[in-house]
């Protein structure tokens, strides 16, 4: 009798482990740090994705990000700007044109097949006058291949060294840390790498996927993005040029 109890009560014990519902089973700890940190990610991942604020009243152009497709790739970053076999010319470009506000006053977009690259680069020379800050990833190489593509339309090229240049490339260095064993230093991160390091740093291959850094439109957004936060985060020091 004592045999047959026992036998039963493994079994009432065995079924209520094993019940479809689950509630027996040990659920993970969640702690407030691991709500928060949800909380963040989910902030970093609208705060890049969100459109930029459309400027109303002040229309006065403060900064501009800007980048570009190339239909090569660049033999020898040495070589002066003239050497147009060395540097390629420009497919497509891009840039976004805001005010001291963060607020988006307007964007440009031009390619080779559709429009007249002089006329885009004569553009993209007045803007650059009308702005403080001229903002771009890997700067000096964004000079030079403007610098190259200007002179190839004998266009002068004084007005691209004429405004405080900002490389997010170099600023956000030490916003993301990506170790290089080649350099034993934190080393110069690539667009998609700062873009995921800053803003989807647990999930950078959906991210990579969703083809949000495709073409020069998507990369110029990226730039404005990244700028925004490296100001923010005091990676960029210069808060007291913009209002609250």
């Amino acid at each position: 009798m004592e045999l047959f109890i026992f036998i039963v009560l493994l079994i009432v014990i065995f079924a209520f482990l094993n019940r479809k519902d689950g509630s027996s089973k040990i659920q993970p700890t969640v702690t407030m740090d691991d709500i928060e940190l949800k909380k963040n990610i989910e902030r970093m991942r609208v705060k890049f994705l969100s459109d930029f604020e459309q400027a109303q009243d002040d229309l006065s152009p403060y900064y501009l990000t800007i980048s570009m497709e190339t239909l090569g790739v660049v033999e020898d970053y040495d070589k002066n700007y003239k050497n147009l076999e060395n540097w390629p010319e420009i497919d497509e470009i891009s840039w976004y044109v805001f005010n001291n506000k963060r607020e988006l006053i307007k964007k440009e977009y031009f390619n080779e097949s559709e429009a007249s690259m002089k006329d885009a680069y004569k553009l993209l020379s007045e803007d650059i006058k009308s702005v403080r800050l001229f903002i771009s990833h890997n700067h000096e190489y964004t000079i030079n291949i403007l610098k190259s593509n200007f002179y190839r339309k004998k266009l002068p090229v004084s007005v691209l060294t004429s405004r405080v240049g900002v490389c997010v490339m170099e600023k956000g260095k030490d916003a993301v840390l990506i170790w290089s064993d080649f350099h034993n230093d934190w080393k110069y991160p690539k667009l998609h790498e700062l873009v995921t390091g800053i803003f989807f740093p647990d999930d950078p291959i959906s991210f990579l996927e969703s083809e949000q850094l495709e073409g020069p439109e998507n990369k110029a957004r990226a730039i404005a993005k990244c700028f925004s936060h490296l100001v923010d985060h005091d990676y960029i020091p210069i808060k007291d040029f913009f209002e609250k």
